[in-house]
C-alpha cells in the first residue's frame, strides 16, 4: 500500500489521510 510512495505519492496521500476533511469519505 504504502510501500510504492515514492513513486506515487498521490494514492500515499489518499491512504495515510483517509479522514481528512479535504476528502469525505463518508
Amino acid at each position: 500500500m504504502l510501500r510504492d510512495r515514492t513513486d506515487s505519492p498521490m494514492p500515499q496521500v489518499l491512504e495515510q489521510v483517509p479522514q481528512s476533511p479535504h476528502f469525505p469519505t463518508r
